[in-house]
């Protein structure tokens, strides 16, 4: 059987994990061909200008004699040769206008680098900054946190510190708790703002800002995370600051360069209108169902206070990131698969969407029954005949403040699985995405912008995405529960890590206490596979005849990463949950009410770090410390500039 995809970049099946084929069915093969046609036959489309992708070096001919405009409006000419234009081969990265000469179409020229160059060895700490509360915090870790651990992560020899997406949730009273399933990708949320911080805020609250603040602080004493407790208690003093500060020359400073930010006047647009009708945009009126109608201009225009409010509110956050990057070890963004269907990324770029798709992913060995994610997706065509707009705007967002991208579920540049909305996850089809490109993108952004890039592969990997990453030396992900070799042994071009937010901690699963949970949660639980990790960890990350169950907490995660820390990997990574001791994984999937997914605070304050195995940790890590600043600056091995974003 070989797959075979149609016009419409839609797979006739997929191969499950024990090597099964499964049919897409024809319903839903014509409910999706009807979408993507219904989008690509819409009044007034545009099929979008011709794309070609070439690296720096190369000289390929011309048709005809053209100019090429550089991105920054520079204008150069081609090359003349005894054969005809040729395209210079000097061209900076970048997406450039290749114009002919003869009036033809404008080609979008994109010139991406071929590879990055990765740092030298190093460690660092992957963090849920939501759970990572120090006593200060209302509730939840934020930017003020993440900048304490960075300089706790620097001074104790890590490099970089790898944090759950902060993505801005809608501006509603009942707050979203994934962090992968969020209003938009590009701005943050205010749960992630430290309020005592606000310029002015203890001038103006005066003995207000105790009382909110001592609210806050009383959030701390619960073992989990109340985002609507925080939510209200952070909006309201943002509120009381505007309506004094509203007009001064502090906030006037903030907001001034902002309001000329067309994306960031969108979001702040989209929360004035969700905060306005205490919903997403689907249960709006519809006269505001697209954010480019007249409707939406004059709603703009006459609540110009409340769009402002918004635009300060990214301001304040974009501060108080800028100042966490630069307090110690370098930070690694991450970009979710995708984001809500009723949320301000969706109400934005609705054009290029499948509204009435979502998605998911078919059963495996840890979920049988599939997923259905929620989020929606971009269809390829639409996607390309804006050049990679979208993309690119969100590429450039995240690469903002940051010393390192991960990519979740990478693999879904190349095929989303596409549910139908209200179906089983069982109705669904793989949708090809223009893979390749969309990956030359993201590695053209993270060279500029000197950014080192990383996806998430775990799970189904197509050979199409392992030759792209290893081609374009993106590392991949290494994790000891799943890995049968040596840490060692892991190629350079790699993470490492012991585990990840979707599986169990150290503690969790070799107490046997990860199993209970999921037993509590509905969760078949297979002895077997629990065994299956277990002798998994054994082989690659405990010292040769070690028995995981017969070790000690302490003994168990100081030698998992002394293995961990001779890894071939490039960077590998240590969890504050295994450094906590923790039982309890941040997600477990296949539950959403069952478990209390991203909603669980460490044990331990960043304070009490130090009296925690994080030490231990720290310790095993020694040898494999380097100088942060190495997260801070990528070289490229191409040629062309090196333009800086963050």
């Amino acid at each position: 059987m070989t797959l075979d995809i149609d016009q419409w970049r839609i797979s006739d099946g997929w191969f499950d994990v024990s090597g099964t084929w499964n049919p897409v069915s024809d319903q839903v093969r014509a409910l999706l061909r009807a979408t993507i046609d219904d989008k690509l036959q819409a009044e007034d489309q545009d099929p979008g200008p011709p794309i070609w992708f070439v690296h720096p070096g190369e000289r390929h001919p011309l048709w005809n004699a053209c100019d090429v405009r550089l991105e920054d409006g520079t204008d150069v000419s081609d090359d003349e040769t005894d054969s005809g234009a040729v395209l210079p081969a000097d061209l900076p990265l970048g997406v450039h206008d290749l114009i002919p000469r003869d009036g033809g179409p404008i080609t979008k020229l994109f010139v991406t680098p071929t590879a990055q160059a990765l740092p030298g060895k190093c460690w660092g700490w992957t963090v849920q900054l939501y759970s990572t509360r120090s006593r200060s915090s209302w509730g939840q870790g934020d930017l003020y946190d993440l900048a304490t651990l960075a300089k706790w992560a620097n001074t104790n020899g890590a490099s970089v510190i790898s944090h759950n997406p902060l993505g801005d949730t809608l501006p509603l009273s009942t707050q979203e708790p994934s962090p992968y399933f969020t209003s938009t990708r590009k701005f943050a949320s205010l749960l992630y703002l430290n309020v005592e911080a606000i310029p002015r805020a203890r001038e103006i609250l005066g003995s207000r800002l105790d009382e909110l603040s001592n609210a806050g602080r009383a959030l701390n004493g619960s073992p989990l995370i109340d985002r609507d407790a925080i939510y209200e208690l952070k909006l309201t003093a943002l509120r009381q600051v505007w309506a004094v500060a509203a007009n001064s020359a502090e906030t006037r400073e903030i907001i001034g360069p902002l309001g000329t930010d067309p994306e960031l006047v969108d979001h702040a647009t989209f929360n004035a209108l969700a905060h306005r009708f205490e919903a997403g945009w689907d249960r709006w009126d519809r006269i505001y169902s697209h954010p480019r109608s007249r409707s939406v201009s004059s709603y703009r225009e006459s609540h110009q206070d409340e769009v402002d409010f918004w635009i300060w509110v990214q301001g304040l956050l974009a501060l108080q990131h800028s100042r966490a990057a630069t307090a110690g070890a370098g930070l690694m963004n991450d970009l979710p698969v995708g984001f809500s269907q009723n949320g301000s990324d969706s109400w934005v770029d609705q054009d290029c969407l499948a509204l009435d798709w979502r998605i998911g992913a078919p059963g495996d060995e840890f979920n049988p029954d599939g997923q259905n994610w929620g989020i929606v997706p971009y269809l390829p065509q639409k996607l390309r005949a804006r050049a990679y707009e979208p993309w690119i705007r969100t590429l450039r967002r995240l690469m903002r403040n940051t010393s390192a991208l991960r990519i979740d579920h990478i693999m879904g540049l190349f095929r989303l699985f596409l549910i139908p909305e209200h179906d089983e996850v069982t109705g669904g089809a793989y949708l090809y995405q223009y893979g390749t490109e969309l990956i030359d993108i993201a590695l053209m952004e993270a060279v500029r912008a000197g950014v080192t890039l990383a996806g998430e592969d775990l799970g189904t990997v197509e050979s199409e995405v392992r030759y792209a990453m290893d081609e374009r030396r993106i590392p991949g992900y290494r994790v000891g529960w799943f890995e049968d070799s040596r840490a060692a042994d892991w190629p350079y071009a790699s993470i490492g890590s012991i585990s990840t937010h979707d599986l169990p901690t150290l503690t969790g699963l070799v107490n046997g206490s990860d199993a209970h949970q999921r037993e509590a949660a509905g969760i078949t639980v297979d002895p077997d596979d629990d065994q299956r990790m277990r002798s998994n960890l054994e082989r690659s990350v405990l010292p040769a005849g070690a028995v995981a169950n017969e070790m000690s907490t302490g003994d168990l995660i100081s030698s998992a990463y002394r293995c961990l820390a001779d890894s071939g990997s490039f960077a590998v990574f240590a969890s504050l949950e295994d450094a906590c001791m923790s039982d309890e994984r941040p997600n477990m999937p296949g539950t959403v009410d069952e478990h209390p997914n991203w909603r669980i605070a460490l044990p331990s304050t960043i304070e009490d770090l130090n009296s925690t195995a994080a030490p231990m940790i720290t310790e095993a890590m020694t040898d494999r410390a380097a100088d942060p600043a190495i997260w801070n600056v990528v070289e490229s091995t191409e040629s062309g500039s090196m333009d800086s974003r963050h």
